[in-house]
C-alpha cells in the first residue's frame, strides 16, 4: 500500500514536471534558426552544395596520373607461341603476364583548369542558392510571426470590448430597475455583448489558425505546444526608410544571393564555353609501364622468369582532332546558347529584384501614411466614444448609437494594429534588401 501511495504520487510528480516544461516559448530569432536548422528544402540545398563540392574536388584531381595494376592468366592448347620464348610448342601452355602502368596529360587545351574554374564557380553559387533558400524562409517565418502577433492584438482588443459592454449591462440594468431608461436600451447591449463574444471566438480562431501555419513553416506537428515571446514594439519609432528606392536596389544588388548566383553562372557558363573549346585543341598525353611475365615450357623457375622478363617501355601521345562529325562544334554552339541563356537569367533575376524593391517600398509607404491615418481617426473616435459613453450614461442618446461609436472605436483600433503590423513588415523586408538581419 505504502509502495502504490509511492508510486502514485512518483507519477504525479513527473506528470507535473513534464507539463511544467512541455511548452516551449521561442522568439523570432529562435524560430528561424530552427527553420533553417531543420527546413528539408534547406536540406536538400545543402545536400546540392556537397555534390558541387564533390564534383570541383574531382575536376582537381584529374590533373593527377592515374595508377593502374594489370593481371593476366593464359591456357593455349594446339600449336602455339610460347609467349616468353617465342618458341613453337604443341603441348597446352600456361602463361602469366603482370604489369603496372600510369598516365597522365600533359596538354589538353586547358580542359581541366577551365573545368576546376568552372566547377568552382558552380560550388560558389550552389551556395548562393542555399542562402536564397534560407532568405525566402525567414521571410516566411517572419510573416507568420508578425501575423500570430497581430491576432493576439486583436484578441485583446476584442476582450476589452467586451468588458467595457459588461460594465455597461451592469449599469443599465439599475437604471432599468428603477425605470430611468426603457429595457431596450439593456436588450441591445445585451446582443452588442452576444456579437462582441461572437467577434472573441473568431479573432481567437485566427490566432490558433496562425499558430498552426507557423508550426507547419517550421515543420512541427500540429500538437507542439509552442508560445511565441511578445516582442516590444514602439510605435513611436515607426518611420519610413531614409533612402529610396532606387538607393535601397543598388544595395541588394551587392547583398542578395541569387543576384551573387546568376552572376556566378554567368561566369561559369563562359568557362564551360573555354572547357568545350579546348576539346578543338591537340591532345599530348605521357604514359609508362612496366611488367613481367611467366611461361611454362621454359626450363628457368617462376621466380627466374619474373625476374628475367621485366619490361619497361615510355611513351608520349599526340592527338590532333581532325574532323569529329561535327561534335565539338554542336557542343561549342551549344555552350554559347547556355552563356547567352545565362546571361538572360542574371537580366531577369535584376528585373525581379527591382520590382521586389520598388514593391515593398511602395508597400511600406503607404503602410506607413494609413498607420498615420489611423492613429488620427483612432484618437478622434476614442473621443468621440467618450463622448458618446458619457451621454448614453445621462440618458441622451440610445443604445444604438452607443453602440455604433463602439463598434466604429473597434474597427478603428484593428485597422491601426493591422497597418501597424504591415509596415513592420515591409520595413524589415527593406531592411533584408539592404542585407540587415530581421529583428524585433
Amino acid at each position: 500500500m505504502i509502495a502504490s501511495k509511492h508510486l502514485t504520487g512518483f507519477l504525479l510528480i513527473a506528470l507535473l514536471s513534464t507539463g511544467a516544461y512541455s511548452q516551449e516559448r521561442w522568439d523570432l530569432e529562435t524560430c528561424i534558426r530552427y527553420a533553417h536548422e531543420n527546413n528539408i528544402q534547406i536540406k536538400q540545398a545543402e545536400i546540392d552544395s556537397k555534390i558541387m563540392e564533390g564534383q570541383l574536388k574531382q575536376s582537381k584531381y584529374e590533373l593527377l596520373p592515374d595508377l593502374n595494376l594489370y593481371g593476366s592468366e593464359r591456357l593455349s592448347y594446339g600449336k602455339t607461341v610460347i609467349p616468353i620464348t617465342n618458341e613453337l610448342a604443341e603441348t597446352r601452355i600456361r602463361s602469366s603476364g603482370y604489369s603496372a602502368g600510369s598516365q597522365v596529360d600533359i596538354f589538353r587545351g586547358f580542359q581541366n583548369i577551365n573545368a576546376i574554374r568552372r566547377n568552382n564557380l558552380d560550388y560558389l553559387a550552389s551556395n548562393y542558392d542555399l542562402s536564397k533558400i534560407k532568405n525566402d524562409i525567414t521571410l516566411s517565418v517572419t510573416n507568420a510571426y508578425l501575423l500570430i502577433l497581430f491576432n493576439m492584438e486583436n484578441v485583446d482588443i476584442a476582450k476589452e470590448q467586451i468588458d467595457v459592454t459588461k460594465l455597461q449591462i451592469v449599469r443599465i440594468e439599475k437604471m432599468v430597475q428603477s425605470g430611468s431608461v426603457p429595457k431596450g436600451d439593456l436588450l441591445e447591449l445585451e446582443a452588442q455583448l452576444a456579437d462582441e463574444e461572437f467577434q472573441l471566438v473568431q479573432a481567437e480562431n485566427q490566432v490558433t489558425l496562425s499558430h498552426l501555419n507557423l508550426l507547419q513553416l517550421l515543420q512541427l506537428d500540429g500538437d507542439f505546444d509552442l508560445e511565441i515571446i511578445e516582442p516590444v514594439l514602439d510605435t513611436n519609432d515607426l518611420l519610413m526608410e531614409e533612402k529610396s528606392a532606387s538607393e535601397i536596389f543598388q544595395t541588394s544588388l551587392t547583398v542578395m544571393p541569387e543576384i551573387k548566383s546568376a552572376e556566378l553562372k554567368l561566369e561559369s557558363s563562359i568557362k564551360n564555353l573555354s572547357v568545350v573549346r579546348g576539346m578543338r585543341s591537340p591532345f599530348l598525353t605521357m604514359g609508362g609501364s612496366i611488367g613481367t611475365g611467366y611461361s611454362e615450357g621454359s626450363d628457368h623457375s617462376f621466380s627466374d622468369q619474373l625476374n628475367e622478363n621485366i619490361y619497361r617501355n615510355f611513351s608520349l601521345s599526340l592527338n590532333i582532332p581532325i574532323f569529329s562529325k561535327y561534335s565539338i562544334q554542336q557542343s561549342v554552339d551549344r555552350a554559347r546558347l547556355m552563356k547567352e541563356r545565362a546571361n538572360y537569367t542574371l537580366m531577369l533575376q535584376k528585373n525581379d529584384l527591382r520590382n521586389d524593391v520598388e514593391k515593398a517600398y511602395a508597400d511600406a509607404e503607404a503602410a506607413i501614411k494609413s498607420f498615420q491615418a489611423n492613429k488620427k481617426s483612432l484618437e478622434a473616435l476614442q473621443l468621440s466614444f467618450e463622448y458618446a459613453q458619457k451621454r448614453f450614461n445621462s440618458g441622451l442618446i440610445n443604445s444604438v448609437d452607443y453602440n455604433t461609436n463602439k463598434n466604429n472605436l473597434r474597427k478603428a483600433e484593428s485597422q491601426l494594429i493591422r497597418a501597424k503590423y504591415e509596415y513592420i513588415f515591409k520595413r524589415k523586408i527593406l531592411d533584408f534588401f539592404q542585407g540587415k538581419p530581421i529583428k524585433l
